[in-house]
């Protein structure tokens, strides 16, 4: 019998953000929001005949050093947002001598990291798979492939479900489309998957949901198209068909997707989706000024009033869930107070309000570019308070405006204030669709009632959203549960990030001051990597070193090595720790030669070395380091 290749694919772990909901799928007894549904459909293109595939979600599953030994190849598809896990997880699979294959969104937007990989993957996976996998059982793969083109949906295999436990997700996820017709300046959808949304064959994603159904599954489905009405003509001859779908199985599916605002413009379409089970609907609303929807060329949102095409939706018993984004060239100084407004009169219980950020290979991106405002590549999570470029407004009074805006809408008072009055606008409308109570809304329901409705100091408001629903809106009940539990969900996401948020601001403006002193020793992308680890260093540390430094005259040897070797342990996994290690006597002429004079302050535990000097009493606060 011929010896099967083994292939090891992972999914990198999320960090903790509003989408992650990773507070509120502990309620529920699972691990993940949703599984990993690009890696389990590339696992399902494998050759089954040559590879043995194991997959490991590590947002379900700790990557265990066994797991590794035990592949023949890596397989990493991935997201920008998880670029600490990506990088971590290259460098465990290279400590056992493992090839590396990076693909997924992350690659296409030509992040540095993706170098460390031995080969990368860019573009749509059907086009050039098979020939990559080829390659690698003959020995002669390249470093880097892209699609020729983006391929046609007609023959995408169905996930390989059977990889992973469906009782660890709070939600399944499907698509139908890929595309959008739109050109926003702040998006890399149309860069990926262009502006003509491809579709797959309606029997073909019908057959998703039966994979599904016979898998077992009753509950959320979430259909992640990029726009699911990009391609309006196909969608309306979809959902006929997931109508009869799902009465034919007494809507064991709860369904929530993607939109742009048109969805609102026809009244028909809306009652369809309705009757087929939606409940819920994403829509990139982003601002409410029109002068700057027309700068990000948000064309779509200025044909109707905003308030008025998200009041349409909802009246058809669809919650709407929103983005929104803070920082466009155009936003006024109120900015902060209108979006807070807006956010209320819509009645939008889950409003994710991000600051604009730059994502490389976008129009924002290169126009930023061209007027010298870029100063680092993009995280890809735009609620982590950290600006990637220039902004116009002040970047102090923005960041600050936005920590403020946050408290506010996610304050347990002013949230259940807008969960009540969307239930008040769908109390006249019949419960249609998802009729099933699981163990796990259950447990979700029983958890809640003791976490929140006991345990926490808000107590008095959940319970007095909890008694008025089931009071006044019986038939929106389990909606308004699953509302609160997300609540929670979004206030200690909000505390977490807003705890650390004034640390990382004042940790950036540092950054931007010695980044020419960097740059003056190292080369420019190194340089560039250098600021980046540190910054995420920082993020991450549990323990805040202050290390601040303006006008410096003199560094003595000791003090030099005790404050690279800070810098060294931060970054040691970048493979730039001997790099500087030469840069200690280096980095002190190039001090001096910029006429600073001494200046430092280091927090928390302070070396003996550091403690001999002579310090000021004026203080900076700097770079944060762990």
């Amino acid at each position: 019998m011929i010896k099967k290749h083994r292939a090891l694919i992972l999914y990198p772990e999320i960090p903790h953000t509003y989408w992650s909901f990773k507070f509120a799928v502990k309620l529920e007894g699972k691990s993940s929001a949703f599984p990993p549904l690009g890696a389990l459909t590339i696992a399902a293109m494998f050759p089954k005949d040559d590879w043995e595939i194991r997959l490991i979600d590590q947002n379900v599953t700790p990557l265990k050093d066994k797991d590794i030994i035990n592949a023949d190849f890596i397989f990493i598809s991935a997201m920008t947002v998880q670029e600490e896990s990506v990088v971590e997880d290259i460098k465990r699979a290279k400590q056992f001598g493992k090839t590396t294959i990076l693909g997924g969104p992350f690659v296409s937007t030509h992040m540095e990291s993706t170098l460390l990989a031995d080969h990368r993957l860019e573009g749509e996976a059907e086009g050039i798979i098979h020939e990559l996998l080829q390659d690698l059982i003959n020995g002669t793969a390249k470093e880097h492939y892209k699609a020729a083109e983006r391929p046609k949906l007609d023959n995408v295999p169905l996930p390989a479900l059977e990889l992973i436990n469906l009782n660890d997700y709070s939600a399944m996820l499907v698509q139908f489309s890929r595309g959008c017709p739109f050109t926003c300046e702040f998006c890399d959808i149309t860069k990926i998957y262009g502006r003509n949304p491809r579709v797959k064959p309606n029997a073909g994603f019908l057959k998703e949901l039966d994979q599904l159904y016979e898998a077992g599954w009753k509950g959320s489905v979430f259909i992640v198209d990029d726009n699911f009405i990009g391609n309006l003509p196909a969608i309306k001859k979809l959902i006929p068909e997931i109508i009869q779908w799902q009465e034919e199985r007494r809507y064991p599916f709860l369904l929530l997707t993607e939109a742009s605002v048109n969805l609102a413009y026809d009244e028909k379409l809306l009652q369809a989706m309705a009757k087929a089970g939606f409940q819920k609907v994403f829509l990139g609303i982003e601002t409410p000024v029109e002068a700057s929807l027309k700068e990000t060329k948000k064309t779509q949102n200025l044909k109707s009033g905003l308030l008025e095409s998200v009041q349409k939706i909802q009246k058809h018993g669809i919650e709407v869930m929103a983005g929104f984004i803070i920082g466009f060239d155009n936003d006024p100084e109120e900015i902060f107070d209108i979006q807070t407004q807006f956010i209320e009169d819509c009645a939008i219980p889950v409003a994710m309000v991000g600051l604009l950020t730059a994502i490389p290979g976008t129009d924002l991106y290169q126009r930023l570019e061209k007027e010298g405002r870029i100063l680092e590549d993009s995280s890809g999570n735009n609620t982590d308070g950290v600006l990637n470029f220039v902004p116009k407004m002040d970047k102090e009074k923005l960041v600050t405006g936005y920590r403020n805006l946050m408290n506010k809408i996610y304050e347990p008072a002013e949230f259940y204030k807008r969960a009540t009055r969307f239930l008040e606008r769908t109390k006249e409308i019949p419960k249609l669709g998802y009729n099933h109570i699981s163990w796990p809304n259950l447990r979700a329901l029983f958890c809640s009632f003791f976490l929140q409705g006991i345990l926490d100091r808000n107590r008095r408001h959940y319970w007095n959203f909890i008694l008025n629903s089931y009071l006044n809106h019986k038939n929106r009940f389990s909606c308004a549960v699953t509302l609160a539990i997300q609540g929670g969900h979004f206030k200690k996401v909000n505390d977490v990030i807003l705890n650390s948020l004034k640390i990382r601001v004042i940790s950036h403006h540092r950054l931007e001051e010695i980044h020419l002193v960097l740059e003056g020793v190292l080369d420019r992308i190194t340089a560039k990597r250098l600021r980046q680890r540190i910054h995420i260093a920082g993020k991450n540390s549990k323990k805040d070193l202050f290390i601040n430094f303006e006008k410096i005259s003199h560094f003595s040897p000791q003090a030099l090595k005790v404050l690279f070797e800070k810098q060294i342990k931060s970054v040691q996994r970048y493979d730039i720790k001997l790099k500087l290690i030469n840069l200690q006597e280096s980095f002190k002429e190039i001090l001096n030669d910029m006429d600073l004079k001494n200046r430092i302050e280091i927090c928390d535990t302070i070396p003996v070395e550091i403690e001999n000097m002579h310090l000021s009493t004026e203080l900076w606060r700097g770079i944060c380091l762990r």
